[in-house]
């Protein structure tokens, strides 16, 4: 999903524009007028002050995606990966059971 950068509004042709990043919109400066909707900061979400900070700091997690109604954010629950689950009580084992169906029921819905 890639876009072209928007350079100047389409009402006025204006081209002062500003960047809202809390509400993740692109405004004409001029008229008030929403160019762009749901952009994304792209820059870094820290702060580094050397090279080996720099280098520390990576991105981590998938992308969002639109196809989901939770844009992909939702938590998946996996005990066969878990530490120690042959050590857990049957109730246990329901319980993670009955977690991972309505997780996978919440996610699709």
């Amino acid at each position: 999903m890639s876009r072209t950068p928007v350079r100047r509004c389409q009402e006025c042709g204006s081209d002062k524009l500003i960047r809202d990043y809390e509400n993740a919109e692109i405004v004409c400066a001029n008229c008030g007028f929403v160019v762009q909707e749901k952009i994304a900061d792209t820059g870094p979400e820290w702060r580094a002050f050397n090279d080996e900070q720099k280098a520390k700091r990576t991105r981590v997690g998938a992308p969002l995606t639109y196809t989901i109604h939770d844009k992909g954010l939702s938590t998946v629950i996996d005990w066969r990966r878990l530490p120690n689950t042959r050590h857990i009580s049957p109730d246990q084992a329901a319980q993670i059971y009955n977690l991972r169906k309505w997780q996978r029921r919440v996610r699709l819905s």
